[in-house]
């Protein structure tokens, strides 16, 4: 069975990088790298981590040498998750998403991913119910405004950073509604959109605990209503 160090080694002769290049990578010196890779020296997690996203390989892999290695990558169902913070000033960096090892990558069970696909985080509460802060929005890149449905729920790039909203199409402009209705709907010209994804579903740990009373309160509406239905019918008869 290979060390740790064997293995990162025989990971860094396939890519054919230099010891020089991974320890830049590491914050560390060559000679500390090399004793890594020579088993004298040990990892640290955070290493594990980065090596992890460089080499498109599971930390499982790194540190037990399972012989069924995984690549993040696309192929394998592996998403790059955006920081939206990250990309606000430089919304091209989309476009390379999946060629760039710094993104940290997800499977979604039971979602089958694409090239174009990419994950983020709901900040704020302006698309509340349907969007809650810290839920995880699947998005599909799009080419332009064109591409996406009217009424469709999309995440919008501007010069001024990253919008979750549902979009409202008009001839040579949009309104960006916010579900949330406490928030005012904006307007904005198509040249102004600088990258546009629409969402295709999401990843919540937020549990709905209302269906139930919801339910009920509905059930006993209905009822309700049966009732005067039923009184009136009788009234009408009265009447007659």
């Amino acid at each position: 069975m290979t060390s740790i160090g064997q293995r990162i080694k025989s990971l860094r002769k396939e890519k054919k990088y230099s010891q020089q290049f991974i320890a830049e990578k590491l914050n560390i010196s060559q000679s500390a790298y090399s004793l890594i890779e020579s088993a004298h020296n040990n990892v640290m997690i955070g290493h594990v981590l980065t090596l992890s996203k460089l080499y498109d390989v599971s930390t499982d892999f790194i540190l037990k040498g399972e012989t069924n290695l995984i690549h993040m990558n696309i192929e394998n169902g592996f998403i790059p998750f955006i920081n939206v913070e990250a990309v606000a000033g430089n919304l091209n960096e989309l476009q390379g998403a999946h060629s760039q090892s710094e993104y940290d990558r997800y499977r979604i069970p039971g979602f089958k991913s694409s090239s174009n696909h990419l994950l983020f985080e709901v900040e704020g509460d302006s698309m509340t119910p349907t969007f809650y802060p810290n839920d995880i929005l699947i998005c599909e890149a799009q080419h332009s405004i064109s591409d996406v449905a009217d009424n469709s729920l999309v995440v919008i790039g501007t010069e001024k950073g990253l919008l979750t909203k549902r979009v409202k199409k008009e001839y040579g402009y949009c309104y960006l509604e916010s579900d949330n209705k406490h928030y005012s709907p904006i307007k904005i010209e198509n040249e102004e959109i600088k990258a546009i994804l629409s969402i295709k579903g999401k990843v919540t740990s937020k549990v709905n605990t209302n269906t139930k009373v919801e339910t009920d309160k509905f059930e006993h509406m209905e009822s309700n209503l049966k009732q005067l239905e039923y009184q009136i019918e009788r009234l009408s008869q009265q009447i007659k």
